[in-house]
């Protein structure tokens, strides 16, 4: 029911509202409800999506927690209200897994509860689903309580499987966030760096990286393989600015949906300061979360000069206010256990069901309002009636900021016409004529240096293009990008010989002058099941373990 309510308003609506990420994570979903239409179940590529030119988006950004947005498109038929039907879902997952970590170091439902509630209606996550809409992030917050009770189980009672599930649940979600979470881990682990002088524990630790690995291959295998097998190399997602740290005062921003809502809110600063006021009686895992909290709120802020660390390794993290998400998470809990201690030591007379009760009630009226507000901001906004093209996109404000909305399938096809994106396109792709050209669909003449137009046909992995040539011996660039040699073409139905060109798209040679069919299709059995077959030995092994503690309770 929380997780119905808290959704409700854009429910009720039916409408898409402008996000930053949402036309992106539109075509990631889009891709995946086409090719489970077709029976297409594990897409390498973009060929319905992403101006359908092969781009390898599908392999390098995790796309399983997609699947589920598809889905709900596909059961309800109705795309818009299908992104909150998965949204509901999402927030239902994550309540759940909030809930069972704290109880199961806690012991306690009103803690768990409580935790569970402030955790998942935080600005921090509303502000995810709504503003950014970057499903990566969303997901991967689910997991972050799971990793924690994970790690505290491995460290007190050497049990390591609650750790393993979460960090998968991360990896198959989002790949930076799980780099982030395991910076955390490693902060957490010198803290208790007595616990590695216990060879138990580093049984118990290798177990679980084994598990980890296994489940999470849907992710690295890929990831893997386009990195460091294939002959080309892909653009990473950059920014057009430099990393900057966030100032202390928007950190804290309380109730408004604007830039900063992607930061703590005031359920963090509370946590902070009932924490010092009850330190003293602070466990020493508390007293570990608090420090880590504190820790990762100077490392994402201006005290570090995140300027001077644009051309390292440490770029990639694009807006250091993302480390956010760890502080999120401890001081939330440490709000609830250090709240409900102070309650019992003082001696006040209310009841937990009491408390539960007016913290449901407080706590989904805010989230409701910050609803209520996000969509009054964007009610007025311009709507999606037109097609989205390389010289027309979506509407922006004068404040930089996207200002759309999309009120029926018309416009949401007209969203899905079109993306500028040039992440995971092969760098050779990206050099300012080649990769505008293909998203118009247009092949090149590489005799005369002229563009082709081509009629093209999307298939699951694949496409069929028709074009003219009008001269002899005429050599030409397609507009479909090519990462390795799996790529099968043919030409008026027959095998050819292709290249990959200098500029990463496939090349044809010695056409001569005619009307042409050509077929692409991607096929990479050994790479689907370099992904599945680990997956599976690893879901194999998850319900053996837990077979096991079933039969000996």
């Amino acid at each position: 029911m929380i997780a119905i309510i808290i959704h409700f308003p854009f429910l009720f609506h039916g409408w898409l509202f402008a996000a930053n990420d949402m036309q992106f994570h539109l075509h990631e979903i889009y891709e995946l409800q086409q090719n489970i239409i077709h029976k297409s179940f594990n897409p390498l590529i973009a060929t319905f999506a992403f101006n359908n030119n092969g781009n390898a988006v599908m392999s390098l950004y995790p796309k399983w927690p997609l699947y589920i947005y598809a889905m709900a498109q596909i059961l309800i038929k109705d795309p818009m209200r299908g992104i909150y039907i998965a949204n509901i879902i999402k927030t239902f997952l994550g309540l759940a897994i909030a809930f069972y970590s704290v109880k199961s170091i806690k012991g306690n439902n009103v803690s768990a509860y409580l935790f569970a509630l402030l955790y998942m209606v935080s600005n921090m996550v509303i502000a995810y689903d709504y503003q950014t809409m970057d499903i990566g992030v969303m997901w991967s917050l689910i997991w972050i309580p799971l990793v924690f009770c994970g790690f505290y189980k491995w460290i007190y009672s050497n049990k390591w499987v609650g750790l393993s599930i979460g960090l998968s649940g991360l990896l198959l979600s989002h790949i930076l966030s799980f780099l982030i979470v395991v910076l955390s881990l490693l902060i957490l682990s010198l803290f208790n760096y007595k616990t590695f002088f216990d060879l138990k524990r580093w049984y118990s630790l290798i177990k679980g990286i084994i598990l980890t690995v296994l489940l999470s291959s849907l992710t690295w295998v890929p990831l893997v393989y386009f990195t460091l097998i294939t002959p080309i190399r892909y653009r990473t997602p950059t920014l057009p600015f430099g990393l900057d740290g966030t100032g202390y005062k928007d950190m804290f921003e309380f109730f408004t949906l604007n830039n900063s809502s992607m930061y703590l809110g005031l359920g963090s600063l509370l946590g902070i300061a009932f924490s010092i006021i009850n330190f003293k009686n602070m466990t020493k895992f508390e007293k570990d979360l608090f420090g880590m909290g504190i820790l990762f709120i100077v490392f994402q802020s201006c005290l570090v000069p995140w300027e001077k660390l644009n051309n390292t390794f440490l770029s990639i993290i694009q807006f250091p206010w993302r480390l956010l998400i760890i502080p999120l998470v401890c001081f939330s809990y440490l709000l609830v256990v250090n709240l409900l201690f102070l309650i019992k030591t003082l001696n006040y007379k209310i009841s937990s069901r009491k408390i539960a009760l007016i913290s449901t009630v407080v706590l989904i009226g805010s989230a409701l309002l910050r609803d209520q507000q996000f969509i009054n901001s964007q009610i007025d906004s311009q709507e999606v009636n037109y097609r989205i093209t390389a010289k027309r996109g979506v509407f922006v404000n004068q404040e930089g900021q996207q200002f759309y909305k999309v009120t029926n399938e018309h416009e949401y096809q007209n969203l899905l016409n079109y993306n500028i994106s040039w992440d995971y396109y092969p760098v050779e792709t990206c050099n300012g004529t080649t990769l505008p050209r293909i998203m118009q669909h247009e092949g090149f003449n590489l005799n005369n240096g002229k563009n082709i137009k081509m009629k093209y046909e999307p298939k699951p992995e694949g496409i069929k293009l028709q074009f003219m040539i009008s001269k002899d011996n005429t050599d030409i660039e397609l507009p479909f990008v090519a990462y390795d040699y799996h790529y099968q073409v043919k030409v008026n139905g027959k095998d050819y010989a292709w290249k990959i060109s200098p500029s990463g798209v496939i090349r044809l040679n010695h056409l001569v002058r005619g009307h042409y069919k050509v077929t692409i299709q991607y096929s990479n059995g050994i790479l689907k099941a370099a992904m599945m077959i680990p997956f599976f030995i690893g879901i194999v092994i998850l319900l053996f373990i837990f077979n096991k503690r079933r039969l000996k309770n």
